[in-house]
């Protein structure tokens, strides 16, 4: 029987891997969709933290883009300690303490901005002041106030000719008044202080705008580099096709020497049939249910009270009612050992479940009865499916907390058991 495990423990190995790089570059397309939390879902599949760096890698990427540089930080942290030898996640973790830096700039340029503004506020105030001052005053002794003399209408030139102005009357040239001199004064520190601005603007413009075309640089190589990876995802799928195909071939080979072997054994151990004129019955030639003989790694099956509970470690579910890899390829064999004892039995199927979280952030939580009775009817279709029971000898049932196989807390019970009963 060792000899019968050795290829397909063998082969799960590869498979895992490619589908553990299938999965990677789903992520990754999700991620450049921007469909961040899709992406995180996939990757935190048991949800926690990946321990893969590439995944490790995609994840701290995803929180880089999304402002989160503490987050970013960890990861990236973590990934080169289980890989240290990729210069990738140090530069990516310098890249980040950059960004960091560059935030009092951004900062420090809104400051510029509302600074500008205020100035030119100022400036306007200035500029309208200087001209109402150039415009007459007097006072008006009905009110009390001092009130704006309103401009005459502008003479024609014959009414200048003929008027004389006295020469007292004209101002010397060059004169100003004080408000004037002043408000001029202002203005012109105005203007100075308003150039400041402006050149200490184009040099942060000109700082930002080196350090955003070095990370686009960046970018466009990472870019790169996923195409590549992509371009390389068909011939992947294609040796892990061929894997799966020949993984197929040898289970299909091992369940003919299986029961090849096991009739044999009956044969060699039933005594030879005494001379007698009365007819043997068929029914009672076949073999019993009590001659099921199963071993499989992740099976365990204990004859209890003339029927067999049969229990999978580890569990058939890795989230929800999603199988988890080679869960399938357990029940179908288990199921086509049963049909080969040629006994008639009826099969109960307890679902399990503990306080088990979401798996996406939308989802909302079910109890343990609830989600161990959906995967009790998700093992029900599958067992339909292969085309080996009739219907009506397949009972999905709600598992109890106190029927769970292992003791909670633990994953393995995220799984379903198999009461197998003569009828």
């Amino acid at each position: 029987m060792d000899t019968s495990r050795d290829p397909q423990q063998h082969a799960e190995g590869p498979i895992e891997d490619l589908l553990d790089q299938i999965r990677l570059a789903r992520a990754t397309e999700l991620a450049r969709s921007n469909c961040y939390l899709e992406a995180e879902a996939l990757l935190s599949r048991s949800g926690g933290e990946p321990k893969v760096p590439a995944e490790l890698d995609l994840l701290a990427r995803i929180a880089a883009n999304q402002g989160d540089f503490e987050t970013a930080r960890r990861l990236w942290e973590i990934a080169r300690q289980q890989n240290p030898k990729n210069r990738e996640y140090k530069e990516c973790l310098a890249r980040i303490t950059d960004l960091e830096l560059n935030q009092p700039h951004a900062q420090s340029r809104r400051t510029a901005f509302i600074w500008a503004g205020v100035l030119m506020a100022l400036l306007l105030i200035a500029l309208a002041w200087l001209r109402l001052s150039a415009r007459p005053m007097r006072f008006d002794p009905a009110s009390g106030q001092a009130k704006t003399i309103a401009l005459a209408a502008q003479p024609s030139p014959e009414d200048v000719a003929k008027t004389k102005v006295p020469a007292s009357a004209v101002p010397a040239p060059g004169t100003s008044s004080p408000e004037r001199e002043a408000l001029l004064a202002i203005a012109e520190r105005l203007q100075g202080s308003f150039e400041q601005l402006r050149q200490a603007l184009e040099h942060n413009s000109e700082f930002l705008l080196s350090r955003l075309t070095a990370v686009q640089t960046n970018q466009a190589a990472a870019l790169d580099r996923q195409k590549a990876a992509e371009e390389r995802l068909p011939s992947l799928s294609r040796s892990s096709e061929a894997s799966v195909a020949k993984l197929s071939k040898v289970q299909r080979l091992l369940e003919i020497a299986r029961s090849d072997f096991k009739s044999l054994a009956q044969t060699q151990q039933q005594p030879e049939p005494a001379s007698s004129s009365q007819p043997i019955s068929i029914h009672h030639s076949l073999p019993g249910l009590t001659a099921f003989k199963f071993a499989m790694p992740g099976v365990t099956a204990a004859l209890q009270n003339g029927d067999w509970v049969i229990r999978f470690e580890p569990g058939l579910f890795d989230r929800d009612v999603h199988f988890s890899i080679g869960a399938k390829s357990r029940l179908e064999s288990v199921a086509k050992a049963l049909v080969q004892t040629q006994a008639r039995f009826k099969i109960q199927i307890l679902g399990f479940a503990e306080d088990e979280p979401p798996t996406w952030p939308w989802s909302h939580p079910r109890t343990p009865d609830d989600l161990g009775f959906q995967r009790a009817q998700r093992v029900a279709a599958y067992l339909h499916s292969l085309g080996i029971f009739p219907p009506d000898k397949l009972t999905p049932i709600k598992g109890t907390a106190s029927q769970r196989p292992f003791q909670t807390p633990n994953r393995n019970n995220r799984t379903i058991v198999l009461a197998v009963s003569s009828e």
